[in-house]
């Protein structure tokens, strides 16, 4: 099977869904993937698009805005709003 246009879709879903569990806590990489690899769809199965290897997710959490390093093997996962909120008031102070 090739892959398509969603290759990660839901595994930015997944880490999403997540984040929001954990807003602004330091988050260990090895919790991540075993939420990422243990990850439920709707019927109590595990997903068969979501699991993948240590690799692909920290290239995936480089790659999202929401995801910030603090050290090596932890994150931090601020929400979107929040992050435009505190640009919406660096913008205000620079004016």
């Amino acid at each position: 099977m090739m892959a398509g246009s969603i290759k990660h879709h839901f595994r930015k879903i997944a880490l999403h869904e997540y984040g929001n569990k954990h807003p602004n806590c330091s988050l260990s990489f090895k919790e991540i993937m075993i939420f990422i690899n243990t990850y439920k769809n709707q019927s109590g199965k595990t997903h068969r698009h979501v699991n993948t290897n240590s690799q692909v997710i920290g290239n995936l959490m480089r790659a999202m805005p929401e995801y910030k390093m603090i050290k090596k093997g932890y994150w931090i996962y601020t929400p979107m709003n929040e992050i435009k909120r505190k640009r919406n008031i660096n913008e205000k102070t620079i004016k």
